[in-house]
């Protein structure tokens, strides 16, 4: 099943398995005490959900397995794999 990220952007995942949970609170606000202008307090408005599942890896649609031997011979095989997926 497509996460609703996903979906929303119509995109693609690729590379590796992300190492925590994709699901979290981000779009940080707060607010600055009027006489002082001290930031007294920040906060996560909102709740992003790229994954159905709670506490996994994000799952890419197409998996690529970065080497190290490719590294140091400066072979990007992520670009690679990438380009041959779009053309």
């Amino acid at each position: 099943m497509r996460s609703k990220g996903k979906q929303l952007l119509n995109a693609k995942v690729v590379v590796e398995p992300t190492s925590s949970n994709p699901n979290g609170y981000q779009d940080m606000d707060g607010f600055i005490l009027p006489n002082s202008k001290l930031v007294m307090m920040t906060y996560s408005k909102r709740l992003f959900r790229l994954s159905n599942q709670v506490n996994t890896a994000l799952q890419p649609d197409i998996i690529i397995n970065q080497k190290k031997s490719d590294l140091l011979q400066n072979n990007d095989t992520v670009l690679v794999e990438v380009l041959k997926v779009i053309f």
